[in-house]
């Protein structure tokens, strides 16, 4: 089975509930009313995002566009249909792997420029956002600690020569 996964600019990779819709052979309108009804919980914005697409009359219609998370959640919330799930796992963690292996390998022979440059790019964005996603954690993290007084306050500098230098305030 065959799984599409886009590159979305802003949120990385992402599957289009008009995909999950195909695949499954469900209306896109029931796919979307399920997805609105786990968007009720706290905290699923950063993992379903709302997006609207044209359809074959030019008018924007709604989809949803569902990181990793995003479709794990909504699977769980259906039952059957493992073929569909266990080729979306295969095909994210396939993913995956080659960002954290940093293979940024291409084969040409089966991709036009146009297209290898686009997967390119979502590699290396999905490379981004993971290193940001881990930014913000790590921001967090120190937040907490400030919170506590028990550590001095910390700036980091990279130098002119590129050497990080970390200065602390006594």
């Amino acid at each position: 089975m065959e799984i599409i996964i886009q590159e979305n600019k802003q949120y990385g990779l992402v599957v289009s509930s008009r995909v999950i819709a195909n695949k499954l052979g469900k209306e896109h309108n029931k796919v979307i009313k399920r997805i609105e009804s786990i968007l009720t919980e706290p905290n699923m914005a950063s993992l379903i995002i709302p997006s609207e697409y044209k359809d074959k009359k030019g008018e924007l219609r709604k989809e949803y566009l569902l990181t990793k998370d995003g479709f794990t959640l909504y699977m769980f919330n259906i039952r059957g249909y493992n073929d569909f799930k266990i080729a979306y796992i295969k095909k994210f963690n396939e993913m995956e792997q080659k960002l954290s292996s940093n293979n940024f390998n291409i084969d040409f022979k089966n991709l036009n420029v146009e297209k290898a440059l686009i997967y390119a790019k979502g590699i290396l964005n999905q490379a981004k956002a993971n290193l940001l996603m881990q930014k913000v954690q790590i921001e967090e993290k120190i937040k907490e600690l400030d919170k506590t007084g028990l550590t001095d306050k910390m700036e980091c500098y990279i130098t002119q020569n590129g050497e990080i230098e970390i200065i602390q305030d006594l």
